[in-house]
């Protein structure tokens, strides 16, 4: 099995969709939050799918995506690889992500419960100016307290802005294409398309 584990990104939404058209048997899982209480696993309001802390997902050719690594069923044998941003250029990405899904931009293209779930649990941090949102977001203790939409409450995941792991291979976003070369030569995913892509989201801005 390869196990693919995504960082937010600009590119996060591209990746996936080759990796579906590519293998459509594939599982894709888009965690972003914990739930704070598993509790809520079975609410009706739990649009995001957000699995117990406890949950296994099936096994599948390619797993990909934003997940919690011990929610995989792993073997020996499976390969598990990442593609990383440098520390700042990280949060940085995970910046733009709740910005994006908390505009009006987001909110005209809603879609689905969870598109408005989603919407609705970070729509609140496009009142704080770009250096109050990136400050916020490097502060362990903010990253902590629950975020709340129709009854329930959902964390942050820290470990989103880590990447840690013991990965098998470890791309990096600052070395594209060999990046994209190597990830094809040991899984066979394809993401040449994408390889004029701009990477990162912001390069200039300077935050903390």
């Amino acid at each position: 099995m390869i196990i693919f584990q995504l960082p937010p990104c600009r590119l996060y939404p591209k990746i996936c969709e080759l990796i579906t058209n590519q293998y459509p048997q594939s599982l894709y899982i888009h965690e972003v939050f914990d739930l704070s209480n598993d509790r809520f696993f079975s609410n009706v309001n739990n649009h995001l799918n957000i699995t117990p802390k406890n949950f296994k997902f099936q096994r599948s050719p390619i797993t990909f995506g934003i997940f919690n690594i011990n929610k995989i069923k792993k073997n020996p044998g499976d390969f598990y690889l990442t593609i990383k941003f440098d520390k700042e250029d990280l949060i940085k990405e995970y910046f733009a992500g709740l910005r994006y899904y908390g505009s009006l931009q987001f909110y005209k293209r809603i879609s689905s419960k969870s598109d408005e779930c989603l919407f609705n649990l970070v729509n609140k941090f496009n009142d704080l100016s770009d250096e109050e949102l990136f400050d916020f977001i490097k502060n362990k203790e903010n990253i902590h307290k629950p975020i709340k939409y129709k009854g329930i409450s959902y964390n942050f995941r820290e470990e989103l802005l880590n990447q840690d792991g013991n990965f098998d291979y470890i791309g990096n976003f600052n070395d594209w294409e060999k990046t994209i070369k190597e990830i094809k030569d040991k899984t066979n995913i394809d993401l040449t398309s994408l390889k004029e892509e701009t990477t990162k989201s912001f390069k200039e801005q300077k935050y903390g």
